[in-house]
């Protein structure tokens, strides 16, 4: 059984015949017999072709102009985001930085009562993860 093959000029002419799609069809095979799509066009996709046409049909040296001018677009937006990222690492830090004199600064705090009630050095380290140094120091600046 030897195979079927449709042929393109008959497929198209058939779909020529069908009413809804005729406009359609109609712009896009102007826009390919004649590399020009037209301001009346509203078939799908052709605000994207007439989008790309009209750059692809400027003149070298506007062409030239235009491309630097996406190419700073382009570097303006990459310098941008580095810098948003720049800031939400340097916040982060900043916050971490925070966290951490916020639990130095209770861990002091809890030092200084636990010296008020007479433990050793050893058991407020243990207790605060202080240094003997900075609990010495406590003690002599405190009581």
């Amino acid at each position: 059984m030897a195979k079927k093959h449709i042929r393109f000029d008959w497929a198209a002419k058939k779909m020529l015949r069908d009413k809804k799609n005729n406009e359609p069809l109609d712009e896009w095979i102007y826009f390919f017999k004649n590399n020009e799509v037209l301001d009346t066009f509203k078939a799908k996709g052709m605000n994207a072709v007439r989008e790309k046409m009209g750059v692809h049909n400027l003149p070298d040296e506007e062409k030239k102009r235009y491309n630097r001018f996406l190419d700073n677009l382009h570097t303006e937006a990459s310098i941008a985001d580095t810098f948003r990222i720049e800031q939400e690492e340097k916040i982060k830090e900043e916050r971490e930085k925070a966290e951490k004199e916020g639990q130095r600064k209770k861990a002091v705090e809890v030092a200084v009562e636990l010296i008020k009630l007479g433990l050793n050095n050893t058991q407020i380290e243990q207790a605060t993860g202080l240094k003997t140094t900075e609990i010495e120091e406590l003690r002599g600046g405190s009581l």
